[in-house]
């Protein structure tokens, strides 16, 4: 991975009419990821995990129908190196195009995915300077896909 993601963040998150909103705890870098939704009470919603080779997922919230490895794919296609992704998914006839935009103190990315210039997903990353120690953190993640039909957004819970 090109970036890594660990700590506490809000989710809002939409599928069809569906809405749901809560705090999950992630933990994205090159050897695994992690994450347990919890409702606002704290009590687990669901847990995935996914170890490079086997993904996990345990959910009494989500359908069984519900593919985890949508979430996993979502994860890598937001943070795998650029010139990977690309290079794969030339493979398979997906574009895969990167904007990068300076706005401010903030780094604002954004990923897209097309075939045949149809828009599958598009996912937008904000990053800016930690205010302990100045070094860049990931901010937020938007992620849009198309062509299933949902959209999340991640957003760092400042403590």
């Amino acid at each position: 991975m090109t970036g890594s993601l660990e700590g506490l963040q809000r989710i809002e998150a939409s599928f069809g009419k569906n809405q749901l909103e809560g705090d999950v705890y992630v933990i994205a870098n090159d050897e695994q990821l992690s994450m347990i939704l919890m409702s606002e009470f704290g009590t687990t919603l669901a847990e995935l995990f996914y170890d490079g080779e086997e993904v996990d997922f345990e959910s009494a919230l989500f359908p069984k129908k519900f593919k985890a490895e949508y979430v996993v794919a979502d994860f890598q296609f937001a943070l795998y190196d650029v010139e990977i992704l690309q290079k794969k998914l030339a493979e398979i006839g997906v574009d895969f195009e990167i904007l990068t935009e300076k706005k401010e103190s903030e780094l604002i990315e954004t990923r897209k995915l097309s075939q045949k210039g149809k828009l599958i997903a598009k996912i937008t990353k904000i990053s800016g300077k930690n205010a302990e120690n100045g070094g860049d953190e990931l901010k937020s993640i938007r992620y849009e896909n198309f062509l299933r039909g949902y959209s999340y957004e991640l957003t760092e819970v400042s403590e």
